[in-house]
């Protein structure tokens, strides 16, 4: 698709559709700047975790950017909402019994 830059004129009669192609521009040369910056211009910029929620074993963000690959800008800071908090404990004790496996499978391995 074709992005064209709105011509403002004075005393021109403005009509919504020369917002949205504005809006259109500015996010196409806010891309094109990141690209030229970087070689993948998303991933997470920012991510902030509450600790006392860890230990807990609770997962609770306090402050997320992220940029996702279709250019998708996320700031919880200034716009979005933050995700719920989330039980990590599942995730915590499959990681322990993982760690666990592969000790006594290193004790075997030393042993024969």
């Amino acid at each position: 698709m074709k992005i064209f830059r709105p011509l403002w004129r004075d005393g021109a009669f403005l009509v919504p559709q020369q917002f949205q192609q504005q809006a259109r521009w500015d996010a196409h040369v806010a891309d094109t700047v990141s690209r030229m910056a970087l070689a993948h211009p998303w991933g997470v910029l920012r991510a902030e975790f509450d600790a006392s929620a860890l230990t807990l074993s609770r997962l609770n963000a306090t402050r997320l950017i992220v940029r996702f690959a279709d250019g998708t800008l996320i700031d919880t800071e200034l716009a979005d909402i933050l995700p719920p908090v989330r039980d990590v404990s599942d995730v915590m004790q499959e990681q322990r019994g993982g760690y666990a496996r592969s000790a006594a499978a290193q004790r075997q391995r030393r042993q024969s």
